[in-house]
């Protein structure tokens, strides 16, 4: 028995005094830290730059006025506009995106869509679906979904 922990001994002795082992046990958790922090941070900061999103209703005026304005997102709300015809033009009138708001939304939990040509920042689609719940709830009305199309 004396014999094997003398052997037990010395292979964890050689394999510990390696350096490929110290240095995979530093780098290991930062490694770990780092996929898992900065795709997240990366996730957070994306844009950063001032967005004006034309907001469209199709006759229910629910929301009118009601989505405020960021420092960083500005809610423009359209009448009598069509969302095939500005799905064509936003980007030239000066848009980042349009946001959809169905008369069904009241009903139907995905009748609220973001149509544009980048995926929009995580934080941005967080606080209109964080906004969108807060009025259908004091409404007391179903909650939401949004919807993101790419087009």
């Amino acid at each position: 028995m004396n014999k094997i922990s003398v052997i037990i001994k010395r292979e964890y002795v050689t394999r510990v005094r390696k350096k490929s082992f110290i240095i995979m046990t530093i780098l290991a958790p930062i490694l770990m830290a780092a996929i898992i922090i900065v795709p997240t941070v990366l996730m957070m900061n994306q844009g950063g730059e001032f967005k004006k999103i034309a907001v469209i209703e199709d006759n229910s005026n629910l929301f009118k006025g009601v989505i405020k304005n960021t420092k960083d997102v500005e809610f423009v709300y359209l009448d009598n506009t069509k969302v095939e015809d500005l799905k064509k033009t936003f980007e030239k009138d000066g848009y980042y995106g349009i946001l959809y708001i169905s008369p069904e939304l009241v009903n139907t939990p995905n009748a609220a869509y973001i149509i544009s040509k980048k995926q929009p920042p995580m934080a941005s689609c967080s606080i209109l679906k964080a906004r969108l719940k807060k009025i259908l709830n004091d409404r007391s009305c179903c909650h939401t979904r949004l919807k993101i199309l790419m087009t």
